[in-house]
């Protein structure tokens, strides 16, 4: 995690679009699956959410952390 103090902006945007980029993958393999099943199991379904919800929160976290590293160097 590029989160530390020692993280520079140009690795804490490296690993919010890597985050970003895993929530987006689940977004569509969710996205299929739900197409393909008849009766979405909820368990599941609020399981995957929440995993995007997290990719996307850390990936976003990453992201407004850069931007204060990036304000700061000015």
């Amino acid at each position: 995690m590029a989160e530390g103090v020692e993280a520079s902006a140009h690795e804490l945007l490296n690993e919010a679009t890597e985050w970003l980029q895993y929530a987006r993958g689940m977004t569509q393999l969710l996205a299929e699956w739900v197409e393909e099943v008849e009766v979405v199991d909820r368990g599941k379904m609020v399981l995957a959410l929440g995993a995007i919800e997290a990719m996307t929160s850390h990936g976003v976290a990453c992201a407004a952390q850069a931007h204060v590293r990036v304000l700061g160097a000015r």
